[in-house]
């Protein structure tokens, strides 16, 4: 197949918004956690995030609240990267070995565009526990922003390996084939991400439905 000049714009312009977009894998059970849940779960990001930054300025050893805020953190520059940077500092002190630590450097140093930086933690957290998927969700996508392409799918693929039965993992990888513009490997695995979607408890799941469920359309529609 040959290139698509307008389909590649849609697809450059959609990627990060798609990926800023999901919902966390992960939620809290304490009060703040429930309340930036529900914010989340009607588009107000930022009020989740305030809600987490301010219950971990008081609690930074919540490690549940504090993954959650890591994975509702945007893509990039972001206000609330100083605040949580802070907070990493106070928790990392309290629990040094703990990978979720060295997760959060390696998203807000790759935000930040301290890309070394960012493989460096992200390298850490997986040595530390190469189990949890969001090391490889995190690992991935900082291969992917270095223009690893090659890494950046080999990752995710390991994180689908991992948690097969995430809807997440086979969307990530199918963003990553998106991107490389390996449309056939990026539609199957939309698909397979729909079909566990079924099965998804995530408050924030219907905006995951509909941005899989768009993916899956552009992608049929693509010419063949």
């Amino acid at each position: 197949a040959g290139s698509h000049p307008a389909e590649d714009k849609v697809i450059n312009f959609l990627l990060p918004c798609l990926l800023a977009s999901l919902p966390p894998c992960l939620y809290a059970s304490t009060p703040a956690g429930l309340e930036a849940a529900g914010y989340y779960g009607t588009g107000r990001t930022s009020k989740a995030l305030e809600t987490c930054i301010t219950a971990l300025d008081k609690d930074p050893s919540d490690e549940n609240l504090y993954a959650y805020a890591l994975e509702i953190l945007p893509e990039g520059p972001s206000k609330y990267a100083a605040p949580l940077r802070a907070i990493t500092a106070k928790a990392s002190a309290l629990k040094a070995d703990n990978y979720i630590y060295y997760l959060g450097l390696c998203k807000l140093d790759r935000g930040a565009g301290r890309l070394p930086e960012a493989l460096s933690n992200c390298r850490k957290a997986r040595q530390l526990d190469p189990t949890p998927w969001p090391v490889y969700r995190e690992l991935g996508l900082t291969y992917s922003r270095n223009g690893d392409s090659d890494r950046a799918a080999e990752t995710l693929a390991q994180g689908v390996e991992l948690s097969p039965a995430n809807y997440k993992a086979y969307y990530y990888l199918a963003a990553e084939y998106e991107r490389r513009k390996e449309f056939p490997a990026a539609l199957r695995n939309y698909r397979r991400a729909l079909d566990l979607f079924r099965t998804a408890k995530d408050p924030g799941a219907r905006i995951d439905q509909g941005l899989i469920r768009g993916a899956v359309k552009r992608l049929a529609d693509l010419p063949r």
